[in-house]
């Protein structure tokens, strides 16, 4: 995602400019609640994963067996 000021900043130093700046745009505030937003779903996304990986070994061994 590239906006005005070029290549992609991280978001970190992104959120120290705007709370130095002024904090009624409330920007960095909105900017971290979409990253744990974010990085939320991708956890959901991981657990699941894992759970058929889980499901899958476990159906591997009981045909070994």
């Amino acid at each position: 995602m590239k906006d005005a000021r070029g290549p992609h900043v991280p978001n970190d130093f992104v959120q120290k400019q705007n709370s130095s700046k002024s904090k009624l745009r409330g920007s960095c505030v909105l900017h971290t609640v979409n990253n744990t937003r974010r990085a939320t779903q991708d956890n959901l996304h991981q657990r699941q994963l894992q759970g058929r990986i889980q499901q899958q070994q476990q159906q591997q061994q009981q045909q070994q067996e």
